[in-house]
């Protein structure tokens, strides 16, 4: 199983696009603001501050969880 972890702007929609054409399933990172990425997420694991650092420290948390064996 191979795992691929590409941070991309919201306003970014290109890796989304891209990754839905080979058949990836899109695991969002966001913040408070999810309207974009709503219909083209498999899923959204939404961090509920509209601060960035709290934001940031949540998805680096999360990607290490993930990844990690």
């Amino acid at each position: 199983m191979f795992r691929f972890i590409v941070r991309v702007p919201c306003s970014e929609n290109t890796a989304i696009k891209t990754g839905k054409k080979f058949g990836a399933k899109v695991i969002s990172l966001t913040g408070n603001y999810t309207i974009k990425m709503k219909s083209s997420s498999y899923i959204i694991l939404n961090v509920p501050s509209s601060t960035t650092s709290r934001i940031q420290e949540a998805h680096i948390m999360i990607c290490l969880l993930y990844t990690s064996d």
